[in-house]
């Protein structure tokens, strides 16, 4: 099932090629780690969900509910 806010493969590419630009600078700027594990973390996701729709496989969203 596709989720209604998933977009195309180039979409999902195009996010994670500026997200990786992003995390490429701000290490650069401020050698600050835990930021660039964060981003290279959510633009792996964002290739993969780009690969999947590629593929012609869908994923679907998944919420977790936390209690605290």
């Amino acid at each position: 099932m596709k989720s209604k806010d998933s977009k195309n493969s180039e979409d999902w590419f195009r996010r994670a090629d500026g997200d990786l630009a992003f995390a490429k600078a701000g290490f650069n700027e401020s050698k600050v780690p835990s930021l660039a594990c964060f981003l290279s973390q959510q633009i792996a996701e964002k290739y993969l969900k780009g690969f999947l729709l590629s593929r012609n496989n869908e994923f679907k969203k998944i919420s977790l509910k936390i209690k605290i």
